[in-house]
């Protein structure tokens, strides 16, 4: 009987110094995660943010570009719509395309 006692006391003892050390720590504003294959890291609003393959912790930006990792496309793109001028004939031109970042459509051969 006086065992249970003690075991019991001691694993409250335990759980409230476990919850006191890690409610101590403040969660970390921005965690990267970096896939030490590719050199790739990807932010927490990126759907690859949590592959299999992305397990080294980055702080910021800058300590992942430091160790020599670069951001995925996703993360990298610019979140803007992109608007295209357009000809005379209502049609896309190459150099309108080239203006607004994207790659020309095929233009049509015309008589």
């Amino acid at each position: 009987m006086m065992r249970r006692e003690w075991m019991k006391i001691m694993a409250a003892t335990l759980m409230v110094c476990a919850t006191a050390a890690f409610a101590a720590e403040p969660a970390p504003a921005t965690v990267l995660k970096g896939n030490p294959t590719s050199k790739v890291y990807h932010k927490p609003e990126c759907r690859h943010y949590n592959a299999k393959g992305s397990t080294v912790l980055f702080k910021t930006e800058a300590d992942a570009v430091k160790a020599g990792y670069k951001p995925c496309k996703q993360c990298a793109a610019p979140k803007q719509t992109v608007s295209t001028k357009q000809d005379e004939d209502g049609k896309k031109t190459a150099k309108s395309a080239q203006e607004a970042g994207q790659a020309p459509e095929k233009a049509e051969k015309t008589p």
